[in-house]
């Protein structure tokens, strides 16, 4: 009899659960928008606010700003000029970290095949947490840096290849070869493989137009 009792619970806790998932799925649908290799795209939200996509770049928009304004970080970068409103936050999920600001432009740097996540603020000021804990606010020509593995973060000054990307430079400062080749791929179209271990282990630190012609990029690397 107890064992049965016990599967019986077991039972409708389950059943409330995935109707519980269902009904929080179904309450906030969310529209995915890509860029392509090499594609940058600018979206005006409902709200006013505009953001801008980088190449490569996935994100999901919650479709009701009626409450609150939420976007899912999903690979790439993200330019935001949020619009001010006390009574709605805007809440930017990436990879576990939360950035939440009531009205002011920045950059969230997510990709899935870098080490770090970045945030950088230009204008205004942001609060940025983890699962687990707040971290650290951000102000104007600040940036906070999270490692992903280590899951350790320091605040710096905003570096320049957090925004570049929107005058058509593609700024790589101090990256592995594994992700300067993410970089190329999203941003020419190309596949680079090192001849031996000696390039892997090469930095990367330089400047590129990103209407450069893949050839042209890889020549100057």
């Amino acid at each position: 009899k107890v064992a049965a009792a016990i599967l019986v619970i077991a039972g409708g806790i389950g059943s409330y659960l995935l109707l519980n998932k269902r009904s929080s799925s179904s309450d906030m649908a969310f529209t995915t928008y890509t860029t392509g290799i090499g594609e940058k795209k600018k979206i005006t939200l409902q709200d006013g606010s505009l953001i801008s996509l980088d190449a490569g770049t996935t994100i999901r928009i919650q479709d009701d700003f009626s409450k609150d304004r939420k976007i899912e970080m999903v690979d790439g970068q993200v330019f935001f000029d949020v619009k001010t409103d006390a009574e709605r936050p805007f809440i930017i999920r990436s990879e576990g970290l939360t950035t939440t600001v009531l009205g002011t432009s920045f950059t969230v740097s997510a990709y899935k095949g870098l080490n770090n996540i970045s945030i950088g603020v230009v204008t205004g000021k942001v609060r940025v947490a983890s699962d687990t804990s707040a971290l650290s606010v951000l102000e104007k020509e600040e940036e906070l840096v999270f490692n992903k593995a280590s899951r350790k973060y320091k605040k710096v000054p905003l570096d320049e290849s957090l925004t570049a990307w929107q005058d058509g430079r593609l700024l790589m400062n101090d990256l592995s070869f594994d992700e300067m080749a993410v970089m190329l791929k999203k941003n020419y179209g190309v596949d680079v493989l090192p001849s031996d271990e000696s390039i892997r282990r090469t930095r990367y630190t330089t400047e590129l137009l990103t209407g450069m012609k893949p050839l042209q990029a890889i020549q100057v690397l």
